[in-house]
């Protein structure tokens, strides 16, 4: 599951990913995200295979806000 993408977590500890898109549509959805990037000018759009397991890295530079809903 792809809690980066959609998680419900309002009942507790375990996510739920019932209301998540099917994975043929995220996928899509994230290609089109992609393509927007690119058509912007972002300087650097990195992407791997959707839905694979990767070993990623990130460095936070800056204020980071995250925002769960309930």
């Amino acid at each position: 599951p792809q809690f980066t993408l959609f998680a419900d977590t309002r009942k507790g500890r375990r996510p739920e990913f019932s209301s998540a898109l099917e994975p043929q549509a995220a996928s899509a959805l994230c290609d089109a995200f992609l393509s927007e990037l690119r058509a912007a000018g972002i300087a650097e759009v990195r992407y791997g295979k959707f839905g694979a397991h990767m070993q990623v890295a990130l460095e936070n530079d800056g204020p980071v806000t995250i925002m769960l809903e309930s």
